[in-house]
């Protein structure tokens, strides 16, 4: 009987310590940061994906468990206030979010914030908000927006997707917005690549601060947060990202 006891408390002990050490992960569709087969239904290999997979959760010695398909923003953010999920691939950060989740000590990337337009749109360069006050420019819904674009003036027409700047892109090219924008240009220098129009559509970068792309935990995973962290200074992770990311554009064009 004190065998058979000891074998249950032993069970359930390491149990717990396997569920404490599976991190449940939500992510929006964003290549090269993170790149779901919507055919197949996987994720694919990218930027974000191969960082917390082949060198973070080895470092740390935990089990990242990442959700079947892509959610957006508002919902990732909702799960990881009911904490349904522990952690989310891809958030920009800001204060206001800081108040409710865990973001890590450093970014992965400082990113720019740019919009791309047809080619054949006389717009060049953007150095004042007046510059893009004539046009319409898609982005996602109840998602960060960054400074500069934040004027009130300024037309934006949203969605509601995890795929956003595919569907964006498409509704350039049939002419019904005039602009795609992104606080990170990867996203849109990548979906253009994807979709090879790159002799149809010019990115231009947007004159403000760069914006920080983090890995964020809920509030009950400070100690995950914590050990991420040291596993991301020990691998020198902001350098590795750029080498990760590198496989999949040209990283000079950030």
């Amino acid at each position: 009987m004190k065998v058979l006891s000891l074998i249950i408390i032993l069970f359930a002990f390491a149990s717990n310590s396997i569920a404490r050490d599976a991190i449940r992960i939500a992510y929006f569709n964003v290549p090269p940061h993170m790149i779901f087969d919507s055919t197949n239904k996987k994720l694919e290999r990218s930027a974000v994906y191969d960082l917390i997979e082949n060198y973070i959760a080895p470092k740390m010695g935990v089990k990242f468990e990442w959700q079947q398909s892509p959610s957006n923003i508002p919902r990732q953010l909702s799960s990881l206030t009911s904490e349904t999920i522990d952690a989310s691939a891809l958030l920009v950060y800001s204060p206001e979010r800081a108040k409710e989740y865990i973001f890590t000590r450093e970014p992965y990337i400082h990113s720019n914030s740019a919009i791309a337009v047809l080619k054949t749109n006389p717009l060049q360069s953007v150095m004042k908000v007046e510059d893009i006050l004539g046009l319409t420019i898609g982005y996602a819904a109840k998602t960060f927006i960054s400074p500069f674009m934040r004027d009130k003036r300024i037309k934006l027409d949203l969605i509601s997707s995890p795929t956003f700047n595919r569907h964006n892109f498409k509704k350039l090219l049939a002419g019904r917005i005039d602009g795609v924008y992104a606080p990170d240009k990867a996203g849109l220098l990548m979906v253009i690549k994807e979709m090879s129009i790159e002799d149809k559509v010019r990115v231009i970068t947007l004159p403000e601060k760069p914006v920080n792309f983090h890995i964020v935990f809920s509030k009950k995973n400070k100690e995950m947060a914590e050990r991420f962290n040291k596993a991301f200074d020990e691998l020198n992770g902001r350098k590795l990202y750029l080498e990760l990311l590198s496989k999949y554009l040209d990283i000079s064009k950030l």
